[in-house]
């Protein structure tokens, strides 16, 4: 049995650059991994199971996951899969994203490593465009719908308080929403040059998510959180397409205070902190960060 843990991530920049051809909106994002996450653990079985409380299986990223991992690597097993959910759905923070990637690397763990990285990265990218992150995590910038990654640097190591306001966003939702809305850029260079000099005050400054506008107005709860987070945090910012909302300090009792006020007032919330990698695979002896 292996013992996966499957890290959420913050979009730290999200700038919408144009349109491709197919369709998707052209992204320049930079990605962290946190210490928020999900638990995975997987065992050989005859056929692939996939339970996750309130999520039907089929329904289920980590399903479709195991379904082209098993296709690709041409296996005739199977395993069960239990997810232990604490990254909340429709927050921007990549849950199903994570338990997706977790799901492949930990099949391919578990029955050898019949794909290599590069099989499993084109079978990520299948599955949704944030699950290519997950396979490597840390800090990375993000381009074309997300699939194409550059490692950062990140020097910035702030506690996060992670908060979600009541409702959560569809992401198709919000990007139709920003088409008709528009949105702000922030400046990347300066945001890049921020987070390699660990300058929390230039970062924030620089930072921007173009999504913001268009899912306050899906989620008129989203702006609340974000009032909460500027007047307690260094920094404060949208991940994603929303609803969860990121405050950064650099200081952890500050962080703590701002915790407990915001349990008082909103269904999620959470310390985290920079994760080195996407994803964790626990054996009964050691810990592979992959």
């Amino acid at each position: 049995m292996l013992t996966i843990q499957a890290n959420a991530k913050i979009n730290l920049y999200l700038e919408i650059t144009g349109t491709l051809e197919n369709g998707y909106h052209a992204l320049s994002m930079i990605m962290q991994s946190i210490s928020l996450c999900d638990t995975l653990t997987l065992e050989p079985a005859d056929a692939l199971c996939v339970h996750c409380p309130g999520v039907p299986q089929e329904q289920n990223s980590a399903f479709l996951a195991g379904q082209l991992f098993f296709e690709a690597a041409e296996l005739a097993g199977g395993a069960r899969i239990e997810i232990s959910k604490r990254i909340p759905s429709q927050a921007g923070l990549g849950g199903g994203s994570a338990d997706a990637a977790a799901a492949l690397l930990g099949l391919n763990a578990l029955y050898g490593r019949p794909l290599s990285p590069g099989e499993l990265a084109r079978i990520a990218v299948r599955i949704g465009a944030d699950v290519p992150f997950f396979l490597k995590g840390g800090c990375q910038q993000c381009q074309g719908i997300g699939e194409v990654l550059t490692p950062l640097e990140n020097a910035l190591c702030p506690y996060y308080l992670v908060v979600q306001p009541e409702g959560g966003v569809s992401t198709p939702a919000a990007y139709r929403k920003y088409d008709e809305l528009g949105g702000r850029r922030g400046d990347l260079a300066l945001c890049k040059q921020a987070l390699a000099a660990g300058d929390l005050a230039s970062f924030a400054g620089a930072t921007a998510n173009s999504l913001e506008r268009a899912a306050k107005a899906l989620c008129p709860p989203i702006a609340q959180a974000l009032e909460f987070l500027q007047a307690s945090a260094d920094c404060a910012l949208m991940t994603g397409s929303g609803s969860a909302c990121i405050g950064l300090f650099a200081e952890k009792p500050r962080a703590e205070a701002a915790l407990q006020k915001a349990r008082a007032r909103f269904p999620f919330a959470q310390l985290a902190e920079n994760a080195p990698a996407g994803i964790c695979i626990h054996g009964t002896s050691n810990t592979e960060a992959l």
